[in-house]
């Protein structure tokens, strides 16, 4: 019965509607950034962007993965904090311990968050 309880699907969470962020395939210690012109590399990110559509990750060297979203109606979507809860990372607690809340260590129910935010 617990089995069963750790992988449902929460109700406000509709698996059925998400499909896979697309990628370019990475090499190893690289990434994508083989993929970028060196000479206008804003040029690339285009291409990229008519290539995976309006959204797709982009491997870093580092093993860092960034989503690169390239609609105005998404990136609209996506800052709509109306629609997304702000939660706080473990080391961010530590920080509001010290300094009390703020633009990165506020919740976002919190007045002073809202004020930082401005």
């Amino acid at each position: 019965l617990l089995d069963g309880q750790r992988h449902r699907k929460p109700s406000h969470f509709p698996m059925a509607t998400l499909s896979p962020i697309p990628q370019p395939p990475i090499i190893p210690f690289l990434g994508n950034a083989t993929l970028i012109d060196k000479e206008v590399p804003l040029k690339s990110f285009a291409l990229l962007a008519q290539q995976y559509g309006e959204i797709y990750q982009f491997a870093y060297p580092d093993g860092s993965i960034v989503l690169h979203i390239n609609t105005h109606a998404l990136v609209s979507q996506v800052s709509d904090d109306k629609k997304f809860r702000k939660l706080l990372s473990r080391p961010l607690e530590e920080v509001r311990n010290l300094l009390g809340d703020g633009l990165f260590s506020g919740r976002g129910d919190e007045v002073n968050w809202g004020v930082a935010r401005k």
